[in-house]
């Protein structure tokens, strides 16, 4: 019984310890419909979180490259996307 009790207790203690999340608002692209699905993803492959947008009207996909969030095309001519999923591979064709 003791040796539960002593990482509840550490858990706990750490957990309480733990400051708010604190979030900011960013616009980086205020011309879509909406964001039916964003996606966090590396695609430029420089080590920044870049975001894959799918909008739930039009038939496009986008890829916002940070840190400037410049918008690229990454799909046109899709019916109605409703759902992504993105990998990146290596030059060998592994994933990353």
């Amino acid at each position: 019984m003791m040796r539960w009790s002593i990482p509840l207790v550490l858990s706990a203690a750490l957990w309480a310890a733990t400051a708010p999340a604190r979030f900011r608002e960013h616009t980086i692209a205020s011309d879509l419909a909406d964001g039916y699905q964003v996606l966090p993803v590396d695609l430029s492959g420089d080590g920044l979180t870049d975001l894959v947008v799918v909008p739930s009207r039009g038939d496009k996909v986008w890829w916002f490259e940070a840190p400037h969030w410049s918008r690229h095309l990454l799909v046109e001519g899709v019916e109605q996307p409703i759902n992504a999923a993105v990998c990146t591979y290596d030059t060998k064709g592994r994933p990353e």
